[in-house]
């Protein structure tokens, strides 16, 4: 469940929480859909983010409804500690998004 919920807030932080502030400070959000016509290399790190936050986040619920079986279970330190490193990466993404200085 920790997992579930440090996944979720990983969403809507990083990525909602980012965009708002940006829109706040200089009116866009920032987040623009690579076109067609775009060079290869601008769209592979896109669909690389998209497609593995989705299969990290599909294991992660799967795995807490009970349809996906686990690899093995961690015990209750591994499980703070990953809990720990996830609060920690959402804390950065937080801290790195700019401020506006008004």
């Amino acid at each position: 469940m920790v997992s579930l919920i440090l996944i979720s807030s990983f969403l809507a932080l990083a990525v909602l929480g980012r965009s708002f502030v940006q829109y706040k400070r200089n009116g866009d959000f920032g987040i623009r859909a690579a076109s067609i016509n775009a060079p290869f290399i601008e769209i592979v790190p896109g669909a690389i983010f998209v497609v593995t936050f989705c299969f990290a986040f599909d294991l992660v619920l799967f795995g807490y409804l009970g349809r996906a079986p686990l690899l093995f279970v961690p015990s209750i330190p591994f499980q703070l500690l990953g809990s720990l490193i996830g609060a920690c990466g959402i804390a950065v993404t937080l801290l790195s998004c700019p401020l506006p200085l008004n």
